[in-house]
C-alpha cells in the first residue's frame, strides 16, 4: 500500500493506510476489501499552541498513515496511527526547520508520532484510549473521538470520517522543549479522516 503526501506526492512506501480504512460499516460485507483509499485533500492532522504574550502558532502534520483491523461490522480491534514528523508545516520555513530540530521533534532520530489502540472499539464510542508516543517517550491517552459512516446508495462507496476535536497534550510530558518562555506547553489538536472504501464483493451464484 503507497503512503501518499497530502498533495498527493508519493513519499514513502508503508504498509499502512489511513485510520479506520478496514471499518466495513455492515453485516453483508466480506471484511476482505481489496482497494482501500484515503482521501488526503479532505482529511486532516492539525495543531496549535498559545504564545504567553497572545496570539498563537497553528500547523499541520502534512503526511499520515495508519491502519483499522476490524473485529465484526461494528467493531474495530485495533488501530495504528503513524505521523511523518518530517512534514510538519506551519506555513513559515525557517519556524519548521526549527520546530524539527532536537529540542523540539528531532526528525532524524524520531520519524514517527504513533498511536496504538486496542479493541474493541465501537463506532458509537465517543472515546477511544491509546498509547501516545513523540520522541520516544509513550504515554497512555484518551482521545475523543467521533465516528461518522455513510454507504453510497448508486456505487456502494463506503465512507468513513473519523474526527477528533480539542485533544490537548502537554508538549514538555514528551520532552518537546524550545522557547518555554515564549509559547505555553499545551497543545491542542484537530483531526478528520476521511476514508474512501472501495470493495469488490464476490458473486457466489453458481
Amino acid at each position: 500500500m503507497l503512503f501518499y503526501h497530502k498533495t498527493m506526492r508519493k513519499i514513502k512506501k508503508i504498509i499502512l493506510v489511513s485510520l479506520t480504512t478496514l471499518v466495513c460499516g455492515y453485516s453483508g460485507l466480506n471484511a476482505n476489501i481489496s482497494i482501500l483509499q484515503v482521501d488526503p485533500t479532505k482529511s486532516y492532522i492539525k495543531f496549535s499552541a498559545r504564545h504567553l504574550i497572545g496570539g498563537k502558532v497553528e500547523g499541520e502534520f502534512l503526511a499520515y498513515s495508519a491502519i483499522a483491523k476490524l473485529k465484526d461490522s461494528s467493531t474495530i480491534e485495533r488501530i495504528e496511527v503513524m505521523i511523518d514528523t518530517n512534514t510538519i508545516d506551519t506555513n513559515h520555513k525557517i519556524r519548521d526547520r526549527h520546530l524539527r530540530q532536537p529540542r523540539f521533534l528531532d526528525y532524524k532520530n524520531h520519524d514517527y508520532i504513533t498511536f496504538i489502540a486496542e479493541g474493541p472499539i465501537a463506532l458509537t464510542d465517543k472515546t477511544i484510549k491509546g498509547m501516545l508516543s513523540i520522541k520516544g517517550v509513550l504515554k497512555e491517552v484518551e482521545v475523543p473521538i467521533t465516528f461518522n459512516f455513510l454507504k453510497s446508495k448508486i456505487s456502494g462507496q463506503l465512507v468513513l470520517s473519523s474526527k477528533v476535536e480539542n485533544f490537548i497534550i502537554n508538549r514538555s510530558d514528551y520532552k518537546v522543549g524550545g522557547l518555554g518562555f515564549l509559547i505555553r506547553d499545551k497543545i491542542i489538536i484537530n483531526i478528520e479522516l476521511i476514508n474512501r472504501v472501495y470493495v469488490q464483493i464476490e458473486n457466489n451464484v453458481k
